[in-house]
């Protein structure tokens, strides 16, 4: 039912602990019928669907709690199972009271009935008595299978008063046989991973401390809401959707745009009716910087830039050609712009990423611009790291790397060619999610676009071929050798 929470569950086969950090764990998640639920409900109906029978939470203000009737059954049964066949099945005998009163003797009926066990979920109870009834659950495979959820655990793990008892018997948890199907999950507030590795030094179970630290395969996120869920969200929403609106192309921007589903339940419930004007001017898409104007106004009131407007064109142009031909791969959007300081380089970049995203080429269309110090370290493999999180920030975007020529230049210690080997594969195999223009000085941009590896190139454009070390370059960025290996796709 919610996608995000069944991918952050383990597999069937998978390891005894599951560590779960993320956005979403603060997040609302939208069923079927429009409800909105919290965490554990959503990672209840999860774990239900899976087959566990009991699913029992401890979180720091309620230390053992249960949210469905099948899993209260099972950890506190109202009455044992004898008193419950006997009430079934025997009649309680009669006995005599003799009694002077005005209706004489009468025969009453003894009651037999068991003393109900004891509910010590609803009592304060001590951290001892709980981290033994949850071992109990943990071992048990005679009743049920059974999932044990630690709500912020990073709260309920280091202010626990018995730590060498929960450290021992949580020890053991991971030791338990394979026949053993029962799981138990770490639920922590820690909305990023860099977050969740910060906190991790005062944990007292090693287990989960080296597990979060060596960033192994037990860590899930829950993030953002999936498309399950903005569909629905889409649907129950008490706004008018525009016909001018397309309902899958919505889905897609939302999805891009990211954000709690929280955030976009508020926003809608503030307007009447979704149509274009209403999205352009809500402020919800990063990529609609001027709400005024579609991007190809804004692009036309520009002054100058005469060759530059033709250019954008020939390449949207360029861009619904092979759309038209249904081409398997996406087209390499990627540019050089070369000019002094004012000449409105971030200005034509931002309209770029509008225009591709409102024909839809980009999801998202927003800007990430950085320099070449934003991609480079100071010591060695810091560099592809700092250059890889960048451009996952820029992904459905454009990414503007302003003073590229810096990366080719002496004097830092190589690492300039490693940012530029750690670019070259994302321009290639995100290219229907990423536009990435290199900018710069004109001079220096030139001597930078001559010490980069070059390709083969068209016979008839100039155009130069994707390929390993081939950058970009020319109108139309790279283009795919064609049956005829002089010339690239667009002129055979």
């Amino acid at each position: 039912m919610f996608d995000r929470v069944r991918k952050a569950l383990p597999a069937e086969s998978s390891e005894r602990f599951c560590i779960i950090y993320g956005t979403g764990v603060e997040d609302v998640f939208l069923n079927s019928d429009g409800a909105e639920l919290n965490v554990e409900l959503a990672l209840l109906t999860e774990l239900k669907q899976r087959g566990f029978e009991r699913v029992v939470y401890s979180a720091p203000h309620k230390p053992l709690f249960l949210l469905d009737e099948e899993s209260t059954a099972l950890t506190w049964p109202s009455t044992p199972q004898s008193a419950s066949r006997t009430r079934g099945t025997e009649k309680a005998p009669d006995t005599a009271r003799i009694g002077s009163g005005p209706f004489g003797s009468r025969m009453l009926k003894k009651t037999s009935q068991a003393a109900p066990q004891s509910d010590f979920a609803q009592y304060g109870i001590g951290d001892t008595f709980l981290i033994n009834r949850l071992n109990s659950i943990m071992i048990d495979t005679q009743h049920s299978r059974s999932a044990v959820l630690l709500l912020q655990a990073e709260t309920l793990l280091i202010h626990f008063e018995s730590r060498r008892i929960l450290a021992g018997l949580i020890g053991e948890w991971t030791r338990l046989p394979t026949q053993n199907r029962n799981i138990c999950l770490l639920v922590f507030s820690a909305a990023s991973l860099e977050q969740l590795k910060g906190i991790t030094t005062s944990l007292p179970v090693p287990e989960i401390r080296n597990s979060i630290q060596a960033s192994s395969s037990q860590l899930r996120e829950i993030g953002p809401p999936q498309k399950d869920e903005l569909i629905r969200l889409i649907e129950k929403s008490a706004a008018k959707i525009s016909s001018e609106i397309d309902a899958d192309r919505l889905v897609d921007m939302l999805s891009a745009e990211g954000g709690s589903l929280r955030e976009w339940l508020n926003r809608l419930r503030k307007v009447e009716t979704l149509d274009p004007q209403t999205i352009r001017e809500s402020g919800w898409f990063r990529a609609y910087r001027d709400p005024g104007l579609p991007a190809v106004r804004k692009l036309e009131r520009l002054v100058g830039l005469d060759q530059i407007k033709e250019r954008i064109m020939e390449l949207t142009l360029w861009v619904e050609s092979a759309e038209r031909k249904n081409k398997v791969e996406a087209p390499l959007l990627h540019m050089l712009f070369a000019g002094n300081l004012g000449t409105g380089k971030t200005t034509v970049a931002r309209l770029m990423g509008e225009l591709l995203y409102e024909r839809g080429t980009l999801k998202k269309g927003h800007l990430i611009e950085v320099t070449a110090a934003d991609l480079v370290a100071d010591y060695v493999g810091g560099t592809a790291i700092k250059t890889s999180r960048v451009v996952q920030s820029a992904l459905d975007g454009v990414l503007l790397i302003d003073e590229a020529y810096a990366l080719s230049e002496e004097g830092r210690g190589g690492f300039g060619a490693e940012a530029i080997d750690t670019l070259i594969p994302f321009l290639e195999n995100h290219r229907d999610r990423l536009v990435v223009i290199f900018a710069g000085y004109s001079a220096r941009m030139n001597r930078f676009m001559k010490r980069l590896p070059r390709g083969p190139r068209c016979k008839l454009c100039s155009a130069p071929f994707a390929g390993p070390g081939s950058l970009l370059v020319a109108p139309f960025g790279f283009r795919r050798w064609a049956a005829n290996p002089t010339l690239c796709s667009i002129c055979a």
